[in-house]
């Protein structure tokens, strides 16, 4: 009910980061990452719309009708919501790695040296 709010914390912190150090954001390509947790975190959010978990009345949260029950979503965001980020963040590292490697060696294009051998 609440899993989507890790990922979407994320990406909020990835976006300010991107805006005030463009260079690390274009070095790790860190827009793919931010569109993996928008994106996902926007489909969870439909997703608990659609079931009824997420309602338009305060405090927009089912599973929260008191401020008691606020363990209710921790408990959610750090059982469920906590591993998808992980999980989607070591696959877009694994993408990146991926992005490394194939740049490198169509950078590195091997050379063919002759050498001429003196007959006697």
């Amino acid at each position: 009910m609440a899993c989507f709010i890790a990922p979407l914390i994320l990406s909020i912190i990835l976006i300010l980061i991107s805006k005030f150090k463009s260079d690390i954001s274009v070095r790790f390509k860190l827009n793919i990452l931010i569109l993996m947790m928008l994106g996902g975190s926007l489909l969870l959010i439909v997703e608990h719309i659609w079931y009824g978990e997420i309602v338009p009345w305060l405090p927009f949260l089912t599973a929260m009708r008191s401020p008691e029950d606020i363990g209710v979503v921790i408990y959610e965001v750090t059982a469920r919501g906590l591993p998808m980020t992980f999980t989607v963040s070591a696959v877009w590292a694994g993408l990146v790695l991926v992005l490394k490697y194939t740049e490198l060696r169509l950078r590195v294009k091997p050379t063919i040296v002759t050498t001429e051998v003196e007959r006697a």
